[in-house]
């Protein structure tokens, strides 16, 4: 997994088995161009986003302030 920041939105992108996080949502939200073909959300709602993650096995989840829970994957370890 790859995790990056300052995007403006939530957005998850799996290419070739490896998710690819951008997050940190602020108060100016914009559309960006960006390939659609590997894009599995992109979300515009200020979040956080939590990973829990043991020898065996990483569980991520973005958290919207108010809301459902955005998007919600685990990734095997072994």
């Amino acid at each position: 997994m790859w995790l990056g920041g300052h995007e403006h939105a939530y957005q998850n992108f799996t290419v070739d088995g490896v998710h690819y996080i951008t997050t940190a949502a602020t108060s100016s939200f914009h559309d960006h161009l960006y390939s659609r073909e590997n894009l599995k959300s992109s979300v515009k709602k200020f979040h956080y986003v939590l990973v829990d993650a043991d020898a065996n096995e990483m569980h991520v989840k973005a958290i919207p302030l108010i809301g459902k829970i955005i998007d919600e994957f685990s990734i095997k370890t072994k």
